[in-house]
């Protein structure tokens, strides 16, 4: 579900309700448990990449068709 927004979560009784605001309009998921990631950017420079070889780009590690950082 991309391009969505999460309005509430109900944690009351045994399992989570989650409503969320999609281009169709508002929908209530049930779920048994919620995972939350607000804000999360990668924080790549001085960490030494530059010195083992790894290029990244944009805040992305560049890799190459086997995963391999290149």
């Amino acid at each position: 579900m991309t391009n969505s927004t999460v309005e509430s979560v109900d944690t009351k009784g045994e399992r989570c309700k989650v409503t969320i605001k999609t281009k169709k309009g508002e929908e209530i998921v049930e779920t048994d448990i919620v995972l939350s990631a607000v804000g999360i950017t990668t924080n790549l420079e001085g960490i030494g990449l530059e010195e083992v070889g790894i290029n990244y780009e944009k805040g992305k590690i560049i890799v190459d068709q086997f995963i391999v950082p290149t």
